[in-house]
């Protein structure tokens, strides 16, 4: 078996070009980094979830540089999807911390490389093989308009790297003189791109048999250079397992559980995907692809048969496109376990590029076919401007919301609770298309939504899915809606919601709005999230403070139910001379979440509430636009109305000026180490002050000082500095002597446990907790971030972001 080029070397081959096919090559190459460079310019990352891996990278690379190399490798590796596009990702994050710039278009930029790198890299291969001047400067035309080949690189995924990596293997195994270093390095590169996307794991074993089929001359010579691109992959392979092996050893169970993962879509029709997905992508040219795949089939079949030697070129790309093929359809069709994606389908498109670029130009060749050839060339600009047309002007949900809150600025006021602007299909479209169940009352702005571009439709969804969203409204707008009259909350302007509500049936996996208070981005949301056709989480969302859930209760759909939803933010005006028990329960009241369904306590919790009008609510829409819901009820709200208050603990409350302390905070994204303030009650010579050590790498510790007592620390607690942070404090100070009245209902067991323990509680978890002497310090003053007491060890002001401080009552709900 010798699939070497014939007679004439590479670099004779290229010589005895013309200058202007050197010329429309370079041309054409700077025409592919053109195109990437608008598309990576024109935004559009972080659209789908799974350009979120590129954190990881960008998380651990901010760890290294404080000194936790070893630990974050392997951390990396041990994740277990896609681990060289984790390394990869060190070095775009790497250029981010050096110039300091934060926009993900560096990284897309840096990835993209790797795109129009396939590029060269099928030309360079090509070339390296013998293909003539004109059939690189064909199949040059048919990869830089091929679309499946140029639409990813805005995005911050693997696929491009890695098949970037495995052209390279074959560019640099196809040389005819190949040592065995070389074989090696060649097998390594097809190594690496199994590593850095683990979905091109059939391109990683057909590029092994390329390589063990370029200039063998006879099965001897193939068998060895096979055994030696093989031991490079294996040996890619292993280092990393090693690296694993001595780090987290969770890299193959995690790989393991990846590949079970690849399951969305249509088992059994990834024969047809393929070519739908290049249809869609391509248009014609893939009735000129299949056509020169045939053809030149037929005419290496009849030249084998003559004796003669195919164009090794040819040959071995026709062998790639039915292994890739073949093994698409076996392992989604026949054994069913991995689903045909666009991504998968497009392993094929450089291989079909180079077959048909060599039937172009021999079958163009001649000279009085010059005219057609300039026709077919234009034909296919065309073709690839028709089809890339639409991402090259695509706008994304992050630049059409960006755009959205710019023109609202000059937009006319919303009436707050009568009408309000959404935005439609920009932050919650994933699953499906949102609907708006009336007429808006205006327009401000409307895009195409990317979903719209054919081709990402084939990543991840049924035929049948695909069908739905050609046939609804999916573009992005700006709108103004007016809530309908009978949804408008009746009865007291203050208080507790009642709702009368038929959940949806069919709806599992959603969740959606109840109920919106305040405008949009700085409010609260009351929610359903359906677990399944039975069982639903009722929710609650205080934006940039906390989301809660019920415990999962089953639910009938179509059956009314009534709900009683309750927010510290629907409270009416305080009392400007209130008594003792007045402002107990309104410091109870002010912090609680409440969710009754059915006269049933599903959910009693303490958090943060916003500011805003008592007439901004909003019943089945999402006007806050927090994500933790859809943007409309699917269900039925049969009448709304306003007043009264949950049910008071049975216990009673004790009084407002005693009680533990809870703080939420964002920590300092780089401090030195010594205790800040969070807590401080007393005065110089008598305090007690609650603190925190900030350590390197998203860590810290919690600790207490009582002067005349000492300091106390819990162990090293992971609080990352990018989102908020709850703390609860209890020690002695905080409540009054055992036995005192204004205890009220508090069994004296707990008043004695309360007075005599230190405890501190992160998000809800208890990281310490130990027996302190009752200090006698007295409860006031209490300054919450900074430090009026002075002394040594703690310093004079908290150095994060204080989101709030406040007292809880000695009696009431739990803490979140």
């Amino acid at each position: 078996m010798n699939l070497a080029p014939p007679e004439v070397p590479a670099g004779q081959a290229t010589a005895a070009g013309t200058n202007g096919g050197r010329w429309l090559i370079a041309f054409l190459l700077a025409a592919a980094l053109l195109v990437r460079v608008v598309l990576i310019g024109g935004g559009g990352q972080y659209f789908w979830p799974d350009e979120s891996r590129y954190l990881a990278s960008h998380d651990a690379l901010m760890a290294m540089h404080e000194g936790h190399v070893w630990r974050q490798l392997t951390l990396l590796i041990g994740q277990g999807d896609h681990v060289g596009f984790k390394l990869l990702g060190l070095i775009p994050a790497e250029l981010e911390r050096l110039s300091g710039i934060q926009d993900p278009r560096l990284a897309a930029g840096f990835f993209g490389l790797f795109s129009w790198a396939a590029v060269v890299l099928v030309w360079l291969w090509a070339r390296r093989l013998g293909v003539s001047v004109s059939a690189q400067v064909w199949t040059l035309l048919l990869v830089t308009t091929c679309t499946s080949l140029t639409v990813y690189c805005r995005h911050l995924f693997p696929y491009d790297p890695a098949l970037a990596l495995a052209l390279a293997a074959l560019w640099v195994g196809a040389k005819r003189e190949a040592s065995t270093l070389r074989l090696l390095a060649a097998g390594a590169l097809a190594g690496s791109a199994v590593l850095v996307y683990f979905g091109y794991w059939l391109l990683g074993g057909v590029v092994l048999v390329l390589l063990a089929l370029t200039n063998a001359d006879g099965w001897r010579r193939c068998l060895i250079r096979g055994a030696l691109a093989g031991t490079g992959f294996c040996g890619v392979l292993a280092g990393i397992w090693l690296l694993d092996h001595w780090g987290q050893r969770t890299l193959v169970a995690n790989a393991r559980r990846l590949s079970g993962s690849i399951t969305q879509g249509d088992f059994g029709l990834g024969y047809r995907l393929v070519w739908e997905y290049f249809w869609s992508a391509e248009g014609l040219v893939v009735g000129l692809w299949i056509g020169a795949a045939l053809l030149a089939g037929r005419r290496f079949w009849q030249e084998a048969r003559a004796g003669r030697r195919p164009p090794a070129a040819g040959m071995l790309s026709l062998t790639a496109v039915v292994l890739l093929y073949v093994g698409l359809v076996l392992t989604s069709d026949v054994f069913h376990k991995f689903v045909v994606y666009g991504r998968s389908a497009r392993q094929l498109a450089p291989f079909l590029c180079l077959v048909t670029g060599m039937v172009l130009a021999d079958a163009l060749a001649a000279r009085r076919r010059r005219v057609m050839a300039w026709f077919v060339a234009a034909a296919l600009a065309g073709n690839a401007g028709w089809h890339l047309a639409p991402a090259l002007t695509q706008m994304f949900p992050r630049e059409f919301k960006r755009l959205g809150k710019a023109r609202l600025t000059t937009a006319p006021p919303a009436e707050p609770g009568r009408t309000y602007y959404r935005f439609v299909n920009v932050d919650h479209y994933l699953l499906e298309a949102e609907t708006l169940p009336f007429p808006p009352e205006a327009t401000l702005l409307v895009r195409h939504h990317p979903y719209e571009f054919a081709p990402y439709l084939y990543e991840g969804l049924t035929a049948r899915e695909r069908a739905r969203r050609r046939t609804l409204d999916q573009r992005m707008r700006l709108v103004l809606v007016r809530q309908p009259d009978d949804l408008r909350p009746q009865g007291e302007a203050y208080g507790m919601i009642s709702m009368q509500v038929r959940f949806a049936a069919n709806r599992g996996g959603m969740a959606e709005p109840l109920l919106s208070l305040g405008p949009r981005d700085v409010g609260e949301l009351f929610y359903v999230r359906y677990l399944n056709g039975r069982d639903m989480v009722l929710g609650f969302e205080s934006m940039a403070f906390a989301v809660l859930n019920s415990q999962p209760i089953p639910y009938e759909p179509g059956r009314e139910y009534r709900l009683e939803l309750f927010c510290g933010s629907m409270l009416a005006p305080a009392n400007p001379t209130p008594t003792g028990r007045e402002r107990a329960e309104r410091l109870y009241y002010s912090n609680l979440v409440s969710i009754r369904c059915d006269g049933r306590e599903l959910l009693n919790q303490l958090v943060t509430p916003h500011a805003i009008r008592a007439d901004d609510v909003y019943a089945g829409a999402n006007v806050v636009q927090a994500d933790s819901a859809g943007s409309v009820f699917s269900g039925q709200i049969e009448a709304v109305r306003r007043g009264g208050l949950p049910p008071l603990p049975a216990g009673g409350l004790g009084d407002a000026d005693f009680g533990a302390v809870r703080l939420v905070t964002w920590l300092p994204a780089a401090a030195a180490g010594i205790p800040e303030p969070l807590v401080v009650v007393g005065e110089s010579g008598a305090a007690t002050l609650g603190y925190v050590r900030v350590l390197p790498g998203g860590r810290a510790k919690l600790g207490a000082e009582f002067w005349g007592v000492g300091a106390f620390e819990s162990e090293v607690v992971d609080i990352p500095s990018d989102t908020s942070t709850e703390f609860v404090f209890e020690f002695p100070a905080l409540f009054p002597p055992v036995g005192d009245p204004r205890w009220g209902a508090v069994p004296r067991e707990k008043q004695q446990m309360l007075r005599s323990h230190l405890t501190i509680r992160v998000n809800g978890r208890v990281v310490m907790e130990r027996e302190v002497k009752d200090t006698g310090a007295p409860s006031r003053p209490v300054a919450f971030g900074r430090n009026p007491a002075g002394g040594s060890w703690v310093t004079s002001a908290f150095s994060g972001r204080l989101v709030q401080g406040m007292r809880l009552p000695l009696a009431g709900p739990a803490q979140p």
